[in-house]
């Protein structure tokens, strides 16, 4: 019944807005191939201020993770993940799971932290102390954390799924994984991967396509048409 309501009310938005925005390219094509009147879609990923200051001194031997501690995130894969390799993790974040994570955590012997969470101002700090950024989420729209991470100069190890893939290019500007983690981590600690290229490679992409001066310029675009229009 709540599907069939959010359906409705997502198709009586279409018929009656003037514009509608998503994130991700993954969402438009949903909603192109299931709703009517959507040539007023417009494609407006989320932003991210990029942080250009660089770390030398990030913590190599740790995973940050950031969400909330519930089913969608999918912590418990990542703390199996970790299992039998030297990473720690530190998670930022609050949830219904907290305790279920952390006795997983203590059987699998895998060192965990779960910190509240914490202002997104103070959140932009954290990541650059990190070297690696994980996301084990099943579902992601487009990624403010995700997004955020890579500003900040964090190698982005998440899930392979299509959101993701708009984001990261596997191996050049981040890690993908599907049932993979383990060994990807595992090589991580081996230097297996061109750590250098990928970090560059993913500022260079916030920069171009997500920074706060690119989507403002569409923002913009947007409001002066609609002022025109009305």
């Amino acid at each position: 019944l709540k599907q069939i309501m959010f359906y409705f009310l997502t198709q009586i938005t279409l018929l009656f807005s003037d514009q509608y925005s998503v994130t991700s390219k993954s969402d438009l094509d949903f909603l192109s191939k299931n709703f009517l009147y959507t040539n007023k879609i417009l494609l407006r990923p989320n932003w991210v201020e990029v942080n250009l200051v660089r770390n030398e001194n990030k913590e190599k031997n740790k995973i940050l993770a950031v969400g909330r501690l519930e089913e969608q995130k999918n912590f418990k894969e990542l703390i199996k993940g970790v299992k039998n390799t030297d990473f720690e993790i530190d998670i930022y974040g609050e949830g219904t799971q907290k305790d279920a994570l952390l006795k997983l955590a203590s059987e699998l012997k895998v060192p965990l932290k779960i910190f509240k969470f914490i202002n997104n101002d103070d959140l932009l700090v954290i990541y650059q102390r990190y070297k690696y950024f994980v996301s084990t989420a099943n579902f992601e729209g487009n990624s403010k954390v995700i997004l955020e991470a890579m500003a900040s100069g964090c190698v982005v190890i998440a899930k392979d799924i299509e959101n993701n893939k708009e984001l990261i290019d596997d191996k050049k500007s981040g890690l993908l994984f599907n049932e993979n983690l383990n060994e990807i981590l595992i090589n991580c600690q081996k230097n297996e991967y061109e750590f250098e290229e990928i970090v560059n490679n993913a500022k260079s992409k916030i920069m171009n396509k997500f920074s706060l001066g690119q989507i403002s310029n569409s923002y913009a675009s947007d409001f002066n048409n609609l002022l025109k229009t009305n």
